[in-house]
């Protein structure tokens, strides 16, 4: 017999028998899985992988135990899902061959050597392939397992607080610096929605209100602006109370948007990250270097209105004594000419005049050449 035509009994024989397969292996496995699935779902279970082996080898030939072995490998994931142990996963393909060998037994006698050879080969492959599928989810779990560890680790590193929104507004996550900002009052908040009483408490047990002091309201938060807008609405400083201290904080959410498989952006938004900075320091500075600045600029102010003044009382000084020396000489030229009035005497005393009208003139557009304070 070639393998064509053990492919085809034997191919025969599954699809007509593999409820009673199934019932045979399901029995003898019955005190064995104790865990991860029933015995019931199991039952549920067999009879369609024997089944596909059937087809299989009906369709395919003697290609079916490779094809096969990627329909089973599932099956070894979900070993993996429930938290069995391999050695069952082994045992069950075990068991399912020897049902398999049972039936033939009963129904037709010793099995050829041809069949029982294929039949061997399909159930290897369907044991390596299902203990791969088993072995990748580990891995992978394993690998999962480590970098969240290692970015958390990161995460808890940095300065500054990183929590996580889901797309529906629900508090997921956040890093032992968020705590360390909010308080232990972040606890309670964990797992809520923004929108949800809790939150609104949180936040009137903080004292959280803007920088210039009106109280904030969980409508207020940046993460709401950002889900609603799939935007980020830039930074914004939150003053809170906490372990009876005033903290500034800075706040920035960014969107999360899942990617498409060419790296295009997908209008479907997954939640948003906000990272929070505790700025109290540098506000405080900031607030002092403003102060620092209107008290310079006052000062300026008034050093500049004092030598303003100086000026002016010395120009005022100045401009006396230039018209105390033009009044003296026009007294003079006045008591000249009541003695022995000439032509000169007249000219002279309409020049001191002249100088008198020029030096005014000259006030009067200094006055208004000043800046007006």
């Amino acid at each position: 017999m070639d393998g064509v035509q053990a492919a085809a009994l034997l191919g025969s024989f599954l699809a007509e028998s593999a409820d009673r397969i199934s019932r045979r292996a399901s029995k003898a496995l019955k005190n064995e899985l104790v865990q991860g699935l029933s015995w019931q779902q199991r039952r549920r279970a067999i009879p369609s992988y024997v089944q596909e082996l059937g087809s299989l080898l009906l369709e395919r030939g003697e290609a079916a135990p490779r094809l096969w072995g990627e329909v089973v490998r599932p099956h070894g994931a979900s070993y993996f899902e429930a938290r069995r142990d391999p050695g069952d996963l082994v045992r069950e393909f075990r068991v399912l061959e020897q049902s398999v060998i049972e039936e033939w037994d009963r129904k037709r006698g010793p099995m050829d050597r041809a069949v029982l050879q294929l039949l061997t080969t399909c159930i290897g492959e369907g044991t390596s392939a299902a203990v791969a599928g088993y072995v990748h989810r580990l891995r992978t779990e394993r690998v999962e397992f480590r970098e969240s560890a290692l970015i958390e680790t990161i995460l808890s590193y940095l300065n500054e607080g990183i929590l996580v929104i889901e797309a529906d507004g629900t508090f997921s996550y956040a890093t032992l610096p968020a705590y360390e900002l909010f308080g232990t009052e972040l606890h309670d908040a964990l797992g809520q929605s923004l929108t949800e009483p809790a939150m609104e408490q949180l936040l009137r047990r903080l004292q959280a209100r803007t920088v210039d002091g009106t109280p904030l309201g969980p409508q207020d938060l940046a993460p709401l602006e950002t889900l609603r807008s799939g935007k980020s609405p830039g930074a914004s400083f939150v003053r809170i109370h906490e372990g009876g201290a005033e903290r500034i904080l800075e706040v920035t959410a960014l969107p999360i948007w899942q990617e498409g498989s060419a790296g295009e952006r997908l209008r479907d938004l997954r939640g948003a990250i906000i990272t929070v900075r505790d700025r109290t320091e540098s506000y405080r500075k900031s607030e002092s270097l403003r102060r620092a600045n209107e008290e310079l600029a006052e000062l300026h102010a008034r050093l500049l209105h004092r030598s303003r003044s100086q000026a002016m009382g010395e120009l005022a000084s100045g401009a006396a004594h230039a018209l105390n020396n033009l009044l003296n000489a026009m007294n003079l030229r006045l008591r000249l000419l009541r003695e022995s009035p000439t032509p000169a005497q007249i000219d002279a005393l309409e020049r001191s005049i002249g100088d008198i009208a020029a030096l005014v003139s000259r006030l009067q557009e200094f006055a208004e050449r000043r800046p007006a304070g």
